[in-house]
C-alpha cells in the first residue's frame, strides 16, 4: 500500500503464461513507494520476447530508483517516464544487436505513476491502460498497430485497398534505437481503479465483463481478471496489474 498526498493506493499484478501457451512472455513490476507501474508484453521469438520484456522492465526500474524528480509540473513527470523508457528502448534494441538469437526481440510496455493527485501515464505498444470510474471503463491509451495507424493516415485514405492487419505492432520498445512514445495524465479521485494489462487479457475477456471485475472486486482485481482470461481460454500470456485509488 502507498500514501498518497489525499489518497491511499493499493497495487497488485498478476501474470501467467495462460492455458495455451508453454512460457511467459509478459513481465510486469510495481513499485509502492514511486508509486510506478508497468507492464510489458514481449515480442519477437519465445526466447527473445521474454527477454525483452524482463530487461524492458529491469532497464525501467534502475532508471526510476536512479533518478529523482525535482521538478512535479506535468511536463517534468511525463518527460521522466518518456525518457524512461527511451532508454530501455534503447538498451533493448543494442542487446539484441550482440546476441543473435535474440534479434528482433522488442517488447509494449505501459506505465502509470501517480503524483499527488494526478495519474501520468507512458505507453508504446498495445499493451492497455484502463480507468474504472464509477462503474464506467474507459481506455486512456492508444494501441499502436498498423491498422490504427494506417486509418489516421491521410494515406490510407487514398489507398483504400492497403492490406490491414491489427495485429502488427507500429511501435514497440527495442524496435529502434529511438522510439516513438506517447503520454497523458488525468485526475485521480477516489474510488477509481487503474488497470494496465497485456493482449491476452482484453483480446479474449469481454470488455463489459472486465468492468464489471474491476467494479466489484476492487484491488483484488488482477487476480480475479487473470482467472478469467483463463477460465475463457486465452490464446495468450495474461497480464493484469491494478491500482486501487482509495
Amino acid at each position: 500500500m502507498a500514501t498518497g498526498e489525499h489518497f491511499q493506493i493499493f497495487a497488485s499484478g498478476e501474470s501467467n503464461k495462460g492455458p495455451k501457451r508453454d512460457h511467459n512472455e509478459d513481465a510486469f513490476f510495481l513499485d509502492s513507494n514511486s508509486k510506478t507501474y508497468m507492464v510489458c508484453d514481449g515480442v519477437g521469438g519465445s526466447y527473445g520476447g521474454e527477454v525483452a520484456s524482463r530487461l524492458a522492465c529491469q532497464y525501467f526500474e534502475d532508471y526510476i530508483n536512479s533518478h529523482q524528480i525535482e521538478d512535479k509540473s506535468s511536463f517534468a513527470v511525463k518527460d521522466f517516464l518518456r525518457t524512461g523508457l527511451l532508454l530501455a528502448s534503447k538498451q533493448v534494441y543494442l542487446k539484441s544487436l550482440e546476441t543473435p538469437n535474440l534479434k528482433g526481440m522488442g517488447t509494449t510496455a505501459s506505465v502509470v505513476k501517480i503524483s499527488d493527485d494526478q495519474a501520468y501515464c507512458a505507453f508504446v505498444g498495445d499493451s492497455r491502460i484502463y480507468l474504472c470510474r464509477q462503474g464506467f471503463l474507459y481506455q486512456i491509451s492508444k494501441d499502436h498497430n498498423v491498422l490504427i495507424e494506417q486509418k489516421d493516415s491521410d494515406l490510407n485514405k487514398k489507398q483504400e485497398t492497403m492490406p490491414l492487419s491489427s495485429g502488427i505492432l507500429s511501435r514497440y520498445i527495442g524496435h529502434k534505437i529511438k522510439e516513438r512514445v506517447d503520454t497523458t495524465e488525468f485526475k485521480i479521485e477516489k474510488d477509481d481503479i487503474i488497470l494496465i494489462c497485456s493482449d491476452g487479457l482484453y483480446n479474449y475477456v469481454e470488455i463489459e465483463k472486465i468492468r464489471q471485475i474491476l467494479f466489484e472486486t476492487k484491488d483484488k482485481g488482477s487476480r480475479f481478471l487473470v482467472q478469467q482470461a483463463i477460465h475463457d481460454l486465452s490464446q495468450d500470456n495474461i497480464t493484469a496489474l491494478t491500482v486501487h485509488i482509495s
